[in-house]
């Protein structure tokens, strides 16, 4: 059961705040090691492309600790491109937001 105001909640792991609607957005703290091998990467003066940002998970951690020099974040889920902006804040302009202005049915193979 959630308590206060709204269903923002607020996760803090490896030094980064990630800020989410827990009704509205996915989030796996089990996915920790692999955020912490993402962090480990040297990307320094990479740009970097994150499918599937979500709310940031990966795309901060490219920024913050591995040092990415630009992160083009891809994300569908109007949700969760709200948390993602709420993450990055204005001191993250290396980071590029993109979010695809319809979803288009697959074609199926026949």
């Amino acid at each position: 059961m959630l308590v206060g105001e709204d269903s923002w909640v607020t996760h803090v792991d490896n030094n980064i705040r990630d800020e989410f609607d827990v009704t509205r957005c996915m989030f796996s703290a089990g996915n920790i090691t692999e955020k912490l091998r993402v962090a480990s990467f040297n990307c320094s003066g990479e740009t970097v492309v994150d499918l599937y940002a979500g709310i940031g998970y990966f795309t901060i951690p490219f920024l913050v600790h591995a040092g990415a020099s630009h992160v083009h974040a891809c994300e569908w889920n109007p949700d969760a491109v709200e948390a993602l902006q709420r993450n990055l804040g204005v001191k993250w302009s290396v980071a590029s937001l993109h979010r695809p202005q319809q979803r288009q049915p697959a074609t199926p193979i026949v």
